[in-house]
């Protein structure tokens, strides 16, 4: 029941028509131009986005009703006690690790809604951010961001990566040479990015659509690190190279955060400004924005063992979730109702919160880095262990390989820590611009 209802929320979601500008556009297509340089752009697609969602509205919450009801009938039948302590059997993580992981995000909430009300201030709002700002692009001054050839991207990574350890940086180089990226779009090319590992030689394959910004580079730089993690899992058997997925992006966004540490220090205030903007809007959705869906899910799931949840319901439990969450940091009249419509992991059959994970995987990375810092080349080799028990291990016995203790609150409050500071150098050069 449930993989017909996740069948038919997806064919609801491709084939929704949006009328934009008197232009029928699909509901992608809209939702893409939240990025658009233009302010009039990104209101008028919001403002049509939400306008076209009561054309399925029904339909979806139908959808979203029948995939929860299915998942609690279950429970009684896999013998848990909740929801979330099944997708917590099922990601190899311990309760007392999330709730941790929480409550330091919370803590941390009052430090995100201060740069999304300097970024609303900036974009001449006056009531915190509207949420068709989220995602708009800013800069300092006329200067745009840099732009790359494949040849500098290669050389940038290689140099970076090398500075962490020799063998990772001869690993990108060796991807590149011979020719594991399938790098630029093109026709019959999907969108996107992925890694996918080939461990039957011990190689894996990256398709990315690189145009040349300094996002696609991040973004070689995220899939290179799956990439790494692969070849760290040499000589682990085929059935046991699955990782969780709150580890999945372990060596991803370690990479990542690499790079955006080696740009800062030799960036210009423009381009600094641009470096921290890309940082903390990426960080803003997937703790704040996924904390929001996490209660959001949290509660349709309570409200479910009792009674189908209506539209209404629906909406008003998205946007409570949102006021924890954003708080007053997005404009209260501006806010997104139908948020639980347009996300398919609510409608994943058999699997529910499919949410924290990239809370976790964000922090875990980044309180690695951290631990790096302390450390420098000491802590190479426990990084390359670490990736190497991600599948064979429980999540809070892997962090151990590095010393983490994952259940303990500092360890997540030191690496939110890190965005927090960024925050701080954010809203210091637009005061000083």
């Amino acid at each position: 029941g449930s993989r017909a209802f996740s069948q038919l929320r997806d064919k609801l979601d491709a084939t929704l028509s949006v009328d934009y500008r008197g232009e029928k556009l699909p509901l992608s297509a809209v939702r893409g131009k939240a990025e658009d340089p233009d302010p009039q752009v990104r209101y008028d697609a919001y403002k049509a986005e939400l306008a076209a969602y009561p054309q399925i509205e029904q339909a979806m919450a139908a959808c979203l009703n029948g995939i929860k009801g299915e998942g609690l009938t279950m429970l009684e039948a896999n013998r848990f006690d909740s929801i979330l302590d099944q997708t917590l059997f099922y990601s190899n993580m311990d309760r007392e690790t999330l709730d941790a992981m929480w409550q330091a995000c919370r803590e941390f909430l009052p430090a995100f809604r201060k740069y999304l009300r300097k970024k609303g201030e900036l974009l001449g709002h006056k009531n915190g951010l509207p949420f068709y700002d989220l995602f708009a692009p800013m800069h300092l001054g006329d200067k745009l961001g840099k732009t790359y050839t494949v040849e500098e991207a290669r050389a940038l990574l290689i140099r970076e990566m090398s500075k962490f350890t020799p063998e990772m940086g001869q690993f990108i180089d060796n991807a590149f040479e011979n020719h594991w990226i399938d790098m630029f779009p093109h026709e019959g090319k999907g969108g996107g990015a992925f890694c996918a590992g080939v461990p039957h030689c011990e190689q894996s394959r990256v398709l990315t659509n690189f145009t040349g910004s300094l996002g696609d580079v991040s973004t070689l730089a995220h899939e290179l690190g799956h990439a790494w993690h692969n070849r760290c899992m040499k000589g682990l058997p085929l059935a046991m190279r699955d990782e969780p997925m709150p580890l999945a992006e372990t060596a991803s966004i370690f990479n990542e955060t690499l790079l955006a540490g080696a740009l800062r220090q030799s960036a210009s205030k423009e381009e600094l400004f641009t470096l921290l903007e890309s940082d903390l809007q990426n960080s803003t959705q997937v703790i704040v924005d996924i904390y929001s869906r996490f209660l959001f899910e949290s509660a349709v799931i309570e409200g479910r063992k009792t009674h189908t949840l209506s539209v209404e319901e629906l909406k008003n439990l998205m946007l409570d979730a949102q006021d924890q969450s954003y708080g007053d940091g997005l404009d209260p009249e501006y806010r997104h109702p139908y948020m639980w419509a347009c996300k398919s992991h609510y409608y994943i059959p058999g699997f529910a919160f499919y949410n924290f994970p990239y809370a976790f995987g964000a922090l875990f990375a980044r309180g690695l880095y951290a631990q790096y810092e302390k450390e420098g080349a000491a802590f190479v080799p426990k990084y390359k262990q670490l990736l190497y028990t991600t599948t064979v291990a429980s999540a809070e016995d892997t962090a151990k390989v590095a010393g983490i203790d994952l259940t303990d609150k500092n360890f997540w409050r030191g690496a939110l820590d890190i965005i927090a500071k960024q925050i701080d150098t954010f809203c210091a050069l637009v005061e000083k611009a």
